[in-house]
Protein backbone atom coordinates (compact mmCIF):
# COMPACT_ATOMS: atom_id res chain seq x y z
CA UNK A 1 0.00 0.00 0.00
CA UNK A 2 1.14 3.62 -1.01
CA UNK A 3 2.05 5.84 2.13
CA UNK A 4 -0.47 8.92 2.05
CA UNK A 5 0.57 12.59 1.28
CA UNK A 6 -0.32 13.15 5.13
CA UNK A 7 1.77 10.31 6.69
CA UNK A 8 4.60 11.41 4.24
CA UNK A 9 4.54 14.81 5.78
CA UNK A 10 3.88 13.05 9.37
CA UNK A 11 6.88 11.33 8.70
CA UNK A 12 8.69 14.45 7.40
CA UNK A 13 7.40 16.64 10.66
CA UNK A 14 9.12 13.78 13.15
CA UNK A 15 12.06 13.67 11.21
CA UNK A 16 12.76 17.28 11.42
CA UNK A 17 11.92 17.43 15.30
CA UNK A 18 14.30 14.31 16.05
CA UNK A 19 16.75 16.59 13.89
CA UNK A 20 15.94 19.97 16.37
CA UNK A 21 16.34 17.55 19.60
CA UNK A 22 19.90 15.96 18.05
CA UNK A 23 21.27 18.92 16.69
CA UNK A 24 20.91 22.50 18.71
CA UNK A 25 18.65 24.58 17.13
CA UNK A 26 18.85 27.65 15.14
CA UNK A 27 16.39 30.23 16.07
CA UNK A 28 13.71 30.67 12.93
CA UNK A 29 14.35 33.31 11.09
CA UNK A 30 10.92 35.09 10.01
CA UNK A 31 9.28 35.06 6.28
CA UNK A 32 5.92 34.84 7.66
CA UNK A 33 3.97 37.04 9.89
CA UNK A 34 1.30 37.62 13.10
CA UNK A 35 -2.01 39.44 13.49
CA UNK A 36 -2.42 40.59 17.19
CA UNK A 37 -4.95 42.35 19.35
CA UNK A 38 -7.52 42.86 22.51
CA UNK A 39 -11.03 42.62 22.77
CA UNK A 40 -13.28 44.73 24.50
CA UNK A 41 -16.90 45.81 24.62
CA UNK A 42 -18.52 49.06 24.44
CA UNK A 43 -17.57 50.05 28.11
CA UNK A 44 -14.06 49.12 27.06
CA UNK A 45 -13.80 45.97 29.16
CA UNK A 46 -12.01 42.86 27.98
CA UNK A 47 -13.94 40.12 26.27
CA UNK A 48 -12.40 36.77 26.91
CA UNK A 49 -12.76 34.05 25.33
CA UNK A 50 -14.07 35.15 21.75
CA UNK A 51 -12.96 32.77 18.76
CA UNK A 52 -10.76 35.01 16.27
CA UNK A 53 -10.73 33.37 13.00
CA UNK A 54 -8.00 34.78 10.13
CA UNK A 55 -8.59 33.39 6.20
CA UNK A 56 -6.62 33.32 3.36
CA UNK A 57 -8.75 35.28 0.62
CA UNK A 58 -6.21 33.56 -2.09
CA UNK A 59 -5.85 29.52 -0.65
CA UNK A 60 -9.08 29.36 1.90
CA UNK A 61 -7.22 28.20 4.80
CA UNK A 62 -8.18 29.67 7.88
CA UNK A 63 -6.35 30.42 11.33
CA UNK A 64 -7.89 30.62 14.28
CA UNK A 65 -7.51 31.68 17.84
CA UNK A 66 -9.21 32.84 21.23
CA UNK A 67 -8.85 36.02 23.46
CA UNK A 68 -7.34 35.18 26.97
CA UNK A 69 -8.44 35.65 30.44
CA UNK A 70 -6.70 39.86 29.83
CA UNK A 71 -9.07 39.87 26.28
CA UNK A 72 -5.50 39.24 24.15
CA UNK A 73 -5.04 37.12 21.20
CA UNK A 74 -2.52 36.36 18.56
CA UNK A 75 -2.14 34.09 15.08
CA UNK A 76 0.90 33.66 14.54
CA UNK A 77 3.40 32.16 11.58
CA UNK A 78 1.28 33.28 8.98
CA UNK A 79 1.56 33.15 5.22
CA UNK A 80 2.22 36.83 3.55
CA UNK A 81 -1.17 38.07 1.09
CA UNK A 82 -4.63 38.67 1.84
CA UNK A 83 -6.74 37.86 5.22
CA UNK A 84 -9.98 38.10 6.23
CA UNK A 85 -10.47 38.83 10.48
CA UNK A 86 -13.58 37.36 12.07
CA UNK A 87 -14.49 37.89 15.46
CA UNK A 88 -17.47 36.00 17.02
CA UNK A 89 -18.12 35.80 20.70
CA UNK A 90 -22.36 34.40 22.51
CA UNK A 91 -24.34 37.74 23.09
CA UNK A 92 -22.22 40.15 20.38
CA UNK A 93 -22.26 40.81 17.15
CA UNK A 94 -20.14 39.41 14.59
CA UNK A 95 -17.23 41.63 14.13
CA UNK A 96 -14.94 40.94 10.60
CA UNK A 97 -12.31 43.08 9.01
CA UNK A 98 -12.99 42.03 4.86
CA UNK A 99 -9.22 42.35 4.11
CA UNK A 100 -5.48 43.17 5.33
CA UNK A 101 -2.36 42.80 3.57
CA UNK A 102 0.40 41.40 5.47
CA UNK A 103 4.42 41.39 4.54
CA UNK A 104 7.31 39.96 5.83
CA UNK A 105 7.68 40.51 9.44
CA UNK A 106 4.39 41.85 9.67
CA UNK A 107 3.01 42.09 13.44
CA UNK A 108 -0.38 43.31 12.98
CA UNK A 109 -2.70 44.93 15.88
CA UNK A 110 -6.17 44.79 14.86
CA UNK A 111 -8.33 45.02 18.01
CA UNK A 112 -11.22 44.25 18.81
CA UNK A 113 -14.28 46.44 19.19
CA UNK A 114 -17.59 44.05 19.69
CA UNK A 115 -21.41 45.46 19.90
CA UNK A 116 -24.25 44.25 22.23
CA UNK A 117 -26.18 41.83 19.75
CA UNK A 118 -26.86 38.47 18.21
CA UNK A 119 -23.98 36.70 16.35
CA UNK A 120 -26.39 36.54 13.12
CA UNK A 121 -25.68 40.25 13.37
CA UNK A 122 -22.32 41.81 12.28
CA UNK A 123 -20.27 45.08 12.27
CA UNK A 124 -17.75 45.74 9.42
CA UNK A 125 -14.37 47.17 9.82
CA UNK A 126 -12.32 48.75 7.32
CA UNK A 127 -8.18 47.95 7.94
CA UNK A 128 -4.81 48.54 6.81
CA UNK A 129 -1.46 47.31 7.51
CA UNK A 130 -0.32 50.60 9.26
CA UNK A 131 3.27 52.17 8.07
CA UNK A 132 4.35 52.03 11.61
CA UNK A 133 3.59 48.89 13.25
CA UNK A 134 4.47 49.45 16.89
CA UNK A 135 4.24 46.18 17.77
CA UNK A 136 8.19 45.13 15.83
CA UNK A 137 10.84 47.32 16.05
CA UNK A 138 12.91 46.56 13.00
CA UNK A 139 13.77 49.75 10.25
CA UNK A 140 13.21 48.30 6.56
CA UNK A 141 11.70 48.99 3.12
CA UNK A 142 9.67 46.44 1.81
CA UNK A 143 9.07 45.87 -1.92
CA UNK A 144 6.22 44.72 -2.48
CA UNK A 145 5.28 41.97 -5.46
CA UNK A 146 3.89 45.09 -8.06
CA UNK A 147 7.51 46.83 -7.64
CA UNK A 148 9.29 43.66 -8.14
CA UNK A 149 6.83 43.28 -11.15
CA UNK A 150 6.29 46.64 -12.78
CA UNK A 151 9.50 49.15 -11.72
CA UNK A 152 12.01 48.74 -14.83
CA UNK A 153 14.66 46.59 -14.12
CA UNK A 154 18.13 46.49 -16.19
CA UNK A 155 18.15 42.33 -16.58
CA UNK A 156 15.56 41.74 -14.21
CA UNK A 157 18.23 42.08 -11.66
CA UNK A 158 15.70 42.51 -8.08
CA UNK A 159 18.59 43.27 -6.30
CA UNK A 160 18.43 46.53 -7.88
CA UNK A 161 15.72 47.88 -5.66
CA UNK A 162 17.34 46.60 -2.57
CA UNK A 163 19.72 49.39 -3.67
CA UNK A 164 17.03 51.75 -3.32
CA UNK A 165 16.24 51.64 0.22
CA UNK A 166 16.85 53.75 2.77
CA UNK A 167 20.10 53.79 4.10
CA UNK A 168 21.46 51.49 1.05
CA UNK A 169 23.07 51.63 -2.34
CA UNK A 170 25.02 49.86 -4.52
CA UNK A 171 28.41 49.38 -2.94
CA UNK A 172 31.99 49.23 -4.74
CA UNK A 173 32.11 48.89 -7.82
CA UNK A 174 34.75 45.30 -7.82
CA UNK A 175 33.21 44.38 -4.91
CA UNK A 176 33.31 40.52 -4.30
CA UNK A 177 29.63 40.03 -5.02
CA UNK A 178 29.56 42.35 -8.01
CA UNK A 179 29.68 40.11 -11.09
CA UNK A 180 33.21 41.44 -12.13
CA UNK A 181 34.50 39.12 -10.04
CA UNK A 182 35.44 35.40 -10.81
CA UNK A 183 34.28 34.11 -7.67
CA UNK A 184 30.54 35.20 -8.77
CA UNK A 185 29.91 36.09 -12.08
CA UNK A 186 26.25 36.27 -12.19
CA UNK A 187 24.48 40.04 -12.28
CA UNK A 188 25.40 41.97 -9.26
CA UNK A 189 23.88 41.16 -5.79
CA UNK A 190 25.92 43.79 -4.11
CA UNK A 191 24.29 46.08 -1.77
CA UNK A 192 26.21 48.42 0.98
CA UNK A 193 23.96 49.04 3.86
CA UNK A 194 24.51 51.49 5.83
CA UNK A 195 28.06 52.30 4.95
CA UNK A 196 28.83 48.57 5.09
CA UNK A 197 30.62 45.98 3.11
CA UNK A 198 28.68 44.86 0.14
CA UNK A 199 30.01 40.83 1.62
CA UNK A 200 27.78 41.75 5.67
CA UNK A 201 24.91 41.15 4.19
CA UNK A 202 22.73 38.65 5.58
CA UNK A 203 20.37 36.72 3.11
CA UNK A 204 17.55 34.70 3.36
CA UNK A 205 14.98 33.11 1.46
CA UNK A 206 11.63 31.70 2.61
CA UNK A 207 13.76 32.51 6.49
CA UNK A 208 15.93 30.54 5.63
CA UNK A 209 19.79 31.27 5.67
CA UNK A 210 20.75 32.21 1.47
CA UNK A 211 24.32 33.05 2.55
CA UNK A 212 28.17 31.55 0.31
CA UNK A 213 30.46 31.75 3.39
CA UNK A 214 33.81 31.96 1.47
CA UNK A 215 33.12 35.73 -0.38
CA UNK A 216 30.03 36.88 1.32
CA UNK A 217 27.21 36.88 -1.74
CA UNK A 218 23.67 35.24 -2.03
CA UNK A 219 23.32 31.11 -3.36
CA UNK A 220 20.34 31.14 -5.02
CA UNK A 221 18.47 34.25 -6.69
CA UNK A 222 15.23 33.58 -7.80
CA UNK A 223 13.77 34.92 -10.46
CA UNK A 224 11.64 38.03 -10.63
CA UNK A 225 9.09 35.96 -11.19
CA UNK A 226 9.28 33.35 -8.46
CA UNK A 227 9.31 36.53 -5.55
CA UNK A 228 5.85 37.86 -3.75
CA UNK A 229 8.19 40.20 -1.54
CA UNK A 230 11.39 41.00 -0.63
CA UNK A 231 11.93 43.05 2.44
CA UNK A 232 15.35 44.74 3.38
CA UNK A 233 15.63 45.62 6.47
CA UNK A 234 18.72 48.30 7.93
CA UNK A 235 18.72 48.69 11.39
CA UNK A 236 17.08 47.28 14.71
CA UNK A 237 17.30 43.53 14.02
CA UNK A 238 14.71 41.50 15.93
CA UNK A 239 16.94 38.40 17.54
CA UNK A 240 16.34 35.94 15.42
CA UNK A 241 17.88 37.56 12.41
CA UNK A 242 21.67 38.54 13.79
CA UNK A 243 24.51 38.18 12.31
CA UNK A 244 24.93 40.84 10.29
CA UNK A 245 26.57 44.12 10.47
CA UNK A 246 25.21 45.29 7.33
CA UNK A 247 21.90 43.77 5.81
CA UNK A 248 18.89 41.95 5.78
CA UNK A 249 17.44 40.90 2.50
CA UNK A 250 14.47 38.64 3.06
CA UNK A 251 12.86 37.07 -0.36
CA UNK A 252 9.62 35.42 -0.10
CA UNK A 253 8.86 32.78 -2.98
CA UNK A 254 5.22 32.65 -4.70
CA UNK A 255 2.44 29.97 -4.04
CA UNK A 256 0.05 29.05 -6.03
CA UNK A 257 -3.65 30.45 -4.87
CA UNK A 258 -7.29 29.18 -5.90
CA UNK A 259 -7.38 30.69 -9.12
CA UNK A 260 -4.30 29.83 -11.97
CA UNK A 261 -2.24 33.06 -13.18
CA UNK A 262 0.85 32.90 -15.78
CA UNK A 263 2.90 35.01 -17.37
CA UNK A 264 5.03 34.76 -20.47
CA UNK A 265 7.72 37.43 -21.31
CA UNK A 266 10.60 38.27 -23.69
CA UNK A 267 13.01 40.95 -23.73
CA UNK A 268 15.19 42.28 -26.06
CA UNK A 269 18.93 44.67 -26.14
CA UNK A 270 20.80 45.31 -29.20
CA UNK A 271 23.68 47.88 -30.21
CA UNK A 272 21.40 49.81 -32.40
CA UNK A 273 20.92 52.74 -30.08
CA UNK A 274 24.49 52.64 -28.46
CA UNK A 275 26.52 54.69 -28.63
CA UNK A 276 29.41 53.95 -30.57
CA UNK A 277 32.84 53.20 -28.52
CA UNK A 278 35.76 56.40 -29.76
CA UNK A 279 38.02 53.43 -29.70
CA UNK A 280 36.34 50.53 -31.43
CA UNK A 281 36.07 52.24 -35.00
CA UNK A 282 33.53 53.53 -37.06
CA UNK A 283 31.56 49.82 -35.82
CA UNK A 284 29.67 49.91 -33.22
CA UNK A 285 30.66 46.83 -30.89
CA UNK A 286 27.86 44.01 -30.81
CA UNK A 287 25.54 43.80 -28.31
CA UNK A 288 22.74 41.46 -27.96
CA UNK A 289 20.52 40.31 -25.19
CA UNK A 290 17.83 37.67 -25.15
CA UNK A 291 15.67 37.01 -21.33
CA UNK A 292 12.62 35.05 -21.72
CA UNK A 293 10.71 32.72 -19.91
CA UNK A 294 7.19 32.20 -17.65
CA UNK A 295 5.72 31.01 -14.82
CA UNK A 296 2.28 29.55 -13.48
CA UNK A 297 0.64 28.69 -10.43
CA UNK A 298 -2.59 27.32 -9.27
CA UNK A 299 -4.33 24.85 -7.55
CA UNK A 300 -3.85 20.91 -7.61
CA UNK A 301 -6.82 20.88 -4.79
CA UNK A 302 -8.53 23.74 -4.31
CA UNK A 303 -7.76 25.08 -1.34
CA UNK A 304 -5.68 22.38 -0.14
CA UNK A 305 -2.87 22.02 -2.46
CA UNK A 306 -1.22 24.38 -4.78
CA UNK A 307 1.61 24.66 -6.91
CA UNK A 308 3.95 27.70 -8.38
CA UNK A 309 6.60 27.15 -11.15
CA UNK A 310 8.97 29.75 -13.09
CA UNK A 311 11.52 29.23 -15.37
CA UNK A 312 14.02 32.19 -16.69
CA UNK A 313 16.77 32.34 -19.30
CA UNK A 314 18.94 35.13 -19.55
CA UNK A 315 21.51 35.13 -23.00
CA UNK A 316 24.31 37.67 -23.55
CA UNK A 317 27.00 38.41 -26.17
CA UNK A 318 28.45 41.93 -25.35
CA UNK A 319 31.80 42.95 -27.86
CA UNK A 320 34.21 44.28 -25.40
CA UNK A 321 37.30 46.70 -26.84
CA UNK A 322 40.74 46.18 -25.94
CA UNK A 323 43.18 49.10 -26.99
CA UNK A 324 46.68 47.52 -26.22
CA UNK A 325 50.10 49.06 -27.16
CA UNK A 326 52.14 46.19 -28.84
CA UNK A 327 55.72 45.78 -30.30
CA UNK A 328 56.26 47.44 -33.73
CA UNK A 329 57.87 44.64 -36.12
CA UNK A 330 61.56 46.16 -36.01
CA UNK A 331 61.61 45.64 -32.49
CA UNK A 332 60.61 41.96 -32.65
CA UNK A 333 63.99 41.73 -34.49
CA UNK A 334 65.97 43.63 -31.96
CA UNK A 335 66.60 46.90 -33.75
CA UNK A 336 65.48 49.90 -31.96
CA UNK A 337 67.11 52.55 -34.13
CA UNK A 338 64.20 54.60 -34.71
CA UNK A 339 62.81 53.97 -30.94
CA UNK A 340 65.56 54.64 -28.41
CA UNK A 341 68.91 54.31 -27.53
CA UNK A 342 69.94 50.82 -25.95
CA UNK A 343 73.19 49.83 -24.26
CA UNK A 344 74.61 45.96 -23.75
CA UNK A 345 73.81 44.75 -20.25
CA UNK A 346 77.34 42.40 -20.18
CA UNK A 347 79.24 45.44 -20.79
CA UNK A 348 78.09 47.06 -17.23
CA UNK A 349 81.61 48.66 -15.80
CA UNK A 350 82.10 50.94 -12.74
CA UNK A 351 82.36 54.90 -14.13
CA UNK A 352 85.69 56.27 -13.83
CA UNK A 353 84.14 59.70 -13.99
CA UNK A 354 81.76 58.60 -11.15
CA UNK A 355 82.64 56.62 -8.51
CA UNK A 356 79.52 54.25 -7.10
CA UNK A 357 78.28 54.28 -10.75
CA UNK A 358 77.94 52.01 -13.50
CA UNK A 359 78.08 52.62 -17.36
CA UNK A 360 77.49 50.33 -20.68
CA UNK A 361 78.51 50.05 -23.63
CA UNK A 362 75.52 51.36 -26.70
CA UNK A 363 74.85 48.10 -29.17
CA UNK A 364 75.86 49.23 -32.42
CA UNK A 365 73.35 50.83 -34.36
CA UNK A 366 70.73 50.16 -31.51
CA UNK A 367 70.31 46.81 -32.90
CA UNK A 368 70.63 44.06 -30.74
CA UNK A 369 72.79 41.17 -32.78
CA UNK A 370 70.62 38.18 -33.36
CA UNK A 371 72.88 35.51 -31.23
CA UNK A 372 72.46 37.87 -28.25
CA UNK A 373 68.42 37.48 -28.31
CA UNK A 374 67.12 34.99 -25.89
CA UNK A 375 65.12 32.10 -27.67
CA UNK A 376 63.00 32.42 -24.93
CA UNK A 377 62.25 36.51 -25.02
CA UNK A 378 61.67 35.93 -29.20
CA UNK A 379 59.04 33.04 -28.10
CA UNK A 380 57.26 36.00 -25.87
CA UNK A 381 57.88 38.32 -28.65
CA UNK A 382 56.10 36.86 -31.12
CA UNK A 383 53.01 35.65 -29.32
CA UNK A 384 52.08 39.57 -29.47
CA UNK A 385 50.12 40.56 -32.90
CA UNK A 386 51.08 42.71 -35.21
CA UNK A 387 50.05 46.28 -34.46
CA UNK A 388 46.97 48.02 -36.78
CA UNK A 389 47.88 51.37 -36.77
CA UNK A 390 51.37 53.07 -36.66
CA UNK A 391 52.73 54.49 -33.44
CA UNK A 392 54.26 52.92 -30.00
CA UNK A 393 51.23 53.45 -27.92
CA UNK A 394 47.72 51.89 -28.29
CA UNK A 395 48.54 50.55 -31.64
CA UNK A 396 46.52 47.53 -31.52
CA UNK A 397 42.56 47.23 -30.85
CA UNK A 398 40.86 43.89 -30.71
CA UNK A 399 36.99 43.50 -30.03
CA UNK A 400 35.80 39.95 -28.76
CA UNK A 401 32.40 39.01 -27.14
CA UNK A 402 31.77 38.63 -23.74
CA UNK A 403 29.32 35.84 -23.72
CA UNK A 404 27.21 34.72 -21.02
CA UNK A 405 24.43 32.15 -20.18
CA UNK A 406 22.11 32.13 -17.77
CA UNK A 407 19.23 29.79 -16.92
CA UNK A 408 17.36 29.86 -13.53
CA UNK A 409 13.95 27.89 -11.96
CA UNK A 410 11.65 27.49 -9.15
CA UNK A 411 9.36 25.50 -8.35
CA UNK A 412 6.86 25.52 -5.36
CA UNK A 413 4.23 22.87 -3.62
CA UNK A 414 2.07 23.97 -0.62
CA UNK A 415 -0.24 21.74 1.19
CA UNK A 416 -3.02 22.31 3.53
CA UNK A 417 -3.57 18.73 5.94
CA UNK A 418 -6.06 20.57 8.01
CA UNK A 419 -6.35 24.55 9.56
CA UNK A 420 -4.28 23.56 12.20
CA UNK A 421 -1.44 22.30 10.15
CA UNK A 422 0.25 23.47 6.55
CA UNK A 423 3.77 22.33 4.52
CA UNK A 424 5.75 23.65 1.61
CA UNK A 425 8.27 22.33 -0.52
CA UNK A 426 10.51 24.45 -2.64
CA UNK A 427 13.46 23.80 -4.74
CA UNK A 428 15.26 26.69 -6.52
CA UNK A 429 17.95 26.09 -9.37
CA UNK A 430 20.77 28.98 -10.73
CA UNK A 431 23.00 27.71 -13.72
CA UNK A 432 25.46 30.69 -15.20
CA UNK A 433 28.41 30.01 -17.92
CA UNK A 434 30.34 33.11 -18.71
CA UNK A 435 33.46 33.82 -21.17
CA UNK A 436 35.59 36.84 -20.78
CA UNK A 437 37.21 37.32 -23.32
CA UNK A 438 41.22 37.61 -23.78
CA UNK A 439 42.59 41.30 -24.86
CA UNK A 440 45.00 39.41 -27.95
CA UNK A 441 44.20 37.34 -30.51
CA UNK A 442 45.50 33.59 -30.55
CA UNK A 443 49.20 33.71 -32.14
CA UNK A 444 50.38 32.06 -35.19
CA UNK A 445 51.72 28.65 -33.11
CA UNK A 446 48.16 28.28 -31.50
CA UNK A 447 49.35 30.12 -27.70
CA UNK A 448 47.23 32.53 -26.66
CA UNK A 449 49.40 35.35 -25.39
CA UNK A 450 45.69 36.30 -22.85
CA UNK A 451 47.00 40.10 -23.04
CA UNK A 452 45.39 39.47 -19.60
CA UNK A 453 43.68 42.56 -17.45
CA UNK A 454 42.91 40.19 -14.68
CA UNK A 455 39.71 38.60 -15.78
CA UNK A 456 39.69 36.86 -18.52
CA UNK A 457 38.66 33.22 -19.05
CA UNK A 458 35.40 30.73 -18.23
CA UNK A 459 33.43 30.97 -15.20
CA UNK A 460 30.77 28.16 -14.27
CA UNK A 461 28.38 29.27 -11.25
CA UNK A 462 25.77 26.65 -10.00
CA UNK A 463 23.36 26.98 -7.12
CA UNK A 464 20.84 25.25 -5.75
CA UNK A 465 18.46 24.92 -2.75
CA UNK A 466 15.68 22.76 -1.39
CA UNK A 467 13.75 23.66 1.92
CA UNK A 468 10.81 22.12 3.37
CA UNK A 469 8.82 23.86 6.09
CA UNK A 470 5.75 22.57 8.26
CA UNK A 471 3.70 24.49 10.90
CA UNK A 472 1.58 22.79 13.52
CA UNK A 473 -0.54 24.60 15.66
CA UNK A 474 -1.59 22.65 18.80
CA UNK A 475 -3.47 25.48 20.39
CA UNK A 476 -4.20 28.90 20.75
CA UNK A 477 -1.03 29.32 22.84
CA UNK A 478 1.50 26.64 21.38
CA UNK A 479 2.55 26.77 17.66
CA UNK A 480 5.59 24.46 16.53
CA UNK A 481 7.67 25.95 12.96
CA UNK A 482 9.95 23.01 11.67
CA UNK A 483 12.19 23.85 8.42
CA UNK A 484 14.93 22.21 6.98
CA UNK A 485 17.21 23.05 4.22
CA UNK A 486 20.05 22.30 2.20
CA UNK A 487 21.92 24.73 -0.37
CA UNK A 488 25.15 24.47 -2.70
CA UNK A 489 27.06 26.78 -4.64
CA UNK A 490 29.38 25.90 -6.44
CA UNK A 491 31.88 27.68 -8.42
CA UNK A 492 34.62 26.71 -11.22
CA UNK A 493 36.51 29.81 -12.87
CA UNK A 494 39.53 28.97 -15.13
CA UNK A 495 41.97 31.09 -16.46
CA UNK A 496 42.03 31.10 -20.67
CA UNK A 497 45.49 28.37 -20.68
CA UNK A 498 44.13 26.07 -18.09
CA UNK A 499 45.77 23.06 -18.46
CA UNK A 500 48.24 23.57 -21.11
CA UNK A 501 51.73 23.72 -19.99
CA UNK A 502 52.16 26.78 -22.33
CA UNK A 503 55.20 28.11 -20.39
CA UNK A 504 56.96 25.04 -21.01
CA UNK A 505 56.24 25.28 -24.65
CA UNK A 506 58.14 28.31 -24.95
CA UNK A 507 61.05 26.98 -23.39
CA UNK A 508 60.49 28.54 -19.61
CA UNK A 509 60.78 25.55 -17.31
CA UNK A 510 59.95 25.17 -14.23
CA UNK A 511 56.51 26.67 -13.71
CA UNK A 512 53.86 24.39 -15.04
CA UNK A 513 53.93 21.84 -12.30
CA UNK A 514 50.33 20.81 -12.14
CA UNK A 515 46.76 22.23 -13.66
CA UNK A 516 46.72 24.79 -10.62
CA UNK A 517 50.35 26.22 -12.12
CA UNK A 518 49.51 25.34 -15.71
CA UNK A 519 49.05 28.17 -18.66
CA UNK A 520 51.36 31.25 -19.56
CA UNK A 521 52.97 32.83 -16.25
CA UNK A 522 52.31 36.76 -16.47
CA UNK A 523 55.57 38.96 -18.44
CA UNK A 524 55.74 42.48 -18.09
CA UNK A 525 57.46 45.09 -19.96
CA UNK A 526 56.92 48.51 -19.33
CA UNK A 527 54.97 50.62 -21.93
CA UNK A 528 53.52 47.00 -23.25
CA UNK A 529 50.30 44.66 -22.79
CA UNK A 530 51.22 42.32 -20.43
CA UNK A 531 51.25 38.68 -21.56
CA UNK A 532 50.04 35.59 -19.36
CA UNK A 533 47.14 33.90 -17.73
CA UNK A 534 45.65 35.95 -14.86
CA UNK A 535 47.20 34.60 -11.06
CA UNK A 536 44.53 34.45 -9.20
CA UNK A 537 42.29 31.82 -10.82
CA UNK A 538 41.81 29.09 -10.98
CA UNK A 539 39.01 29.14 -8.51
CA UNK A 540 37.11 25.98 -7.38
CA UNK A 541 34.85 25.78 -4.56
CA UNK A 542 31.91 23.94 -3.06
CA UNK A 543 29.61 25.07 -0.60
CA UNK A 544 26.94 22.88 0.86
CA UNK A 545 24.97 24.46 3.83
CA UNK A 546 23.13 22.21 5.73
CA UNK A 547 20.25 24.17 8.01
CA UNK A 548 17.45 21.89 10.70
CA UNK A 549 15.42 24.84 12.80
CA UNK A 550 12.59 24.72 14.92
Amino acid sequence: MQPSLSSRAAAAALALLLAALIIPPLVAQRSTADIVGTATDATGAVVSDLKVTVRNLDTGAEFSATTDSSGNYQVTLLPIGRYSIRGEAPGFKTWSVPEVVLAIGDRLRQDVHLELGAVGQSVEVVASSPALQTDSSSLGSLINERAVQDLPLNGRNFVALAQLAAGATEGEPTGLPSGTRPDDRRQTSAVSVNAQPTSFNNFLIDGMDDNERFIGTVIVKPSVDALVEMKVQTNLYSAELGRTAGGVLNFVTKSGSNEIHGSLFEFLRNEKLDARNFFAGATKPSYKQNQYGGSVGGPIRRNRTFFFGDYEGFRQRQAQTFTNSVPVPAARQGDFSTLNPIFDPLSTRPDPARPGLSIRDRFTGDVIPASRIDPVGLALVNLYPLPLTPGLVNNFTYIPLKTQDNDTFDVRVDHRFSDANTFFARYSFNNTNTVIPKGCPTAPNGIDPVCDTGRSGTARQRAQGAQINDVHVFGPHLVMELKAGFSRYYVFSLPVNYGKNVSQQIGLNGVNIDNDSSGLSIVGVSGIATLGDASFIPLITLNNLFQEVG
